[in-house]
């Protein structure tokens, strides 16, 4: 009767090892299917801005290679709220303005994604690193893009884009 009660706690103990690691493996997977679709979102949110021209006033050939003529830092992002996305600043706020976020679902039922996007101009510092330029236009903008899942807001993908205006 001894060895009948070992070899129950023993299979009972068994049994709870092996729903453990099937369920860590569940999140893990999960997890990892989040990560995966947050950097997705990220890399085509990228690919659809540099697809635009760089600013309003390049689109067109009456272009006049000034920095002057580029859209002032304090109003970077649609030029009109609802508009489509007619150029790469476009995305600053997108949609909505300054601290706009979009809302994506996975067709795959992993939740609701959260897009988050800020765009910049950037100039270099001493050391060759882009930095925020604060106070006036440059040939280099940074699109910062933040890619998060409702069901575990503490895990952000952030990633970032410069793109240079070559005449």
């Amino acid at each position: 009767m001894l060895l009948t009660v070992f070899a129950i706690i023993l299979l009972g103990n068994i049994i709870l090892t092996t729903n453990r690691g099937i369920s860590n493996s569940s999140q893990v997977l999960t997890q990892t299917s989040i990560g995966i679709d947050c950097v997705s979102l990220a890399t085509s949110t990228i690919e659809k801005a540099q697809r635009l021209p760089f600013d309003e006033h390049t689109k067109d050939s009456t272009w006049q290679n000034s920095l002057t003529a580029l859209t002032p830092p304090a109003s970077l992002g649609q030029e009109h709220p609802g508009d489509t996305l007619s150029d790469y600043d476009d995305y600053n706020g997108y949609p909505g303005g300054p601290n706009g976020s979009r809302t994506e679902t996975d067709p795959l039922l992993t939740g609701i994604y959260k897009v988050m996007t800020q765009v910049h101009y950037v100039t270099r510092d001493a050391s060759g690193n882009f930095v925020i330029s604060t106070g006036s236009a440059t040939w280099s903008k940074r699109l910062d893009i933040w890619v998060w899942n409702t069901a575990d807001p503490t895990d952000t993908v952030k990633m970032t884009d410069i793109f240079s205006y070559w005449y």
